[in-house]
């Protein structure tokens, strides 16, 4: 009887042992799968970080199929180096908006993502140093800052043109660095513009420019009255500035008294945790030498 026992001890010990090794094949399997990211279970993750390097029509389509968009957003925002929730986020809006050229240029889903994963950021600071591009791509980005809940801060850090500008309005405070340059326009047609007909083929006929002409000027009036409601200035005074323009920087006295911009990058004072530049007692303020670069 003892025999006998040990014999199915044995037995039984070995198919235990068999058991085990192959649940533990099984988990070194997983963990293998889950190391290389190759796990099924995380299609979601897979598919938000390939978003960074496609072209801009293709990450729209490819963000439209996933079914956690603001998932998405946060993965594509620690890919891009926020994994530590920061209380001040800088963020830098470089180059062409909505196309990258060379390297240098700047999505509205990365500045998104970058946003969606510092949800607890209470101040935002933006710099903007680009000729401006797609207006649609600048105008996803104006609605994601303002839609933050966080205190923005928008600094025109060198050239800020056409749609850049739009990027700039979303500020609650905006600043000109000393040498910035700011310029507004109406809008146009060009190789770099997402409106719906900027690439559309066929034969250039009257009706199509026709078509184009009332595009633009719908497009006009959208931004002449996002102007007006962030900096409080009549639309008739900014229609005459955007048809003046001639494509040419205005100086930056005419942006501080047009509202486009609030103060020289530091100059304003800082109270309660807001900058602040009250009362104005000219321009360049006599409080520091930033005013000195004033056009």
């Amino acid at each position: 009887m003892p025999q006998r026992s040990g014999r199915r001890g044995q037995v039984l010990a070995g198919r235990s042992k068999s058991i085990g090794d192959g649940l533990t094949t099984a988990k070194q399997q997983r963990a293998t799968a889950a190391r290389s990211g190759a796990a099924s279970t995380r299609p979601n993750g897979q598919r938000a970080t390939q978003l960074i390097s496609r072209t801009f029509e293709q990450r729209i389509e490819e963000q439209s199929k996933l079914p956690n968009r603001r998932k998405a957003l946060v993965l594509i925002g620690q890919a891009l180096g926020e994994r530590i929730p920061k209380q001040c986020l800088t963020i830098r809006v470089d180059g062409q908006i909505g196309r990258k050229i060379n390297g240098r240029g700047t999505t509205s889903i990365e500045l998104e993502a970058r946003l969606a994963a510092q949800p607890r950021a209470h101040e935002i600071r933006v710099l903007i140093n680009s000729p401006g591009g797609g207006l649609l791509e600048a105008e996803r980005m104006f609605a994601a800052l303002r839609r933050h809940g966080a205190y923005i801060i928008t600094v025109a850090d060198g050239l800020c043109a056409s749609a850049a500008v739009t990027v700039l309005l979303a500020g609650d405070w905006r600043e000109a660095a000393p040498g910035a340059q700011i310029l507004i326009h109406k809008a146009a047609m060009s190789a770099s513009s997402d409106l719906p007909t900027a690439r559309a083929g066929g034969r250039w006929t009257s009706d199509k420019h026709r078509k184009i002409a009332t595009l633009l000027e719908a497009v006009d009036r959208r931004e002449l009255e996002r102007f007006a409601k962030r900096t409080g200035m009549p639309i008739a005074m900014l229609e005459k500035e955007m048809r003046n323009s001639d494509d040419a920087a205005m100086p930056l006295r005419r942006a501080f008294m047009l509202n486009i911009v609030h103060a020289m990058t530091g100059e304003a004072v800082w109270k309660g945790g807001r900058p602040y530049v009250w009362p104005r007692t000219g321009w360049p303020s006599a409080r520091t030498t930033a005013g000195a670069a004033i056009q």
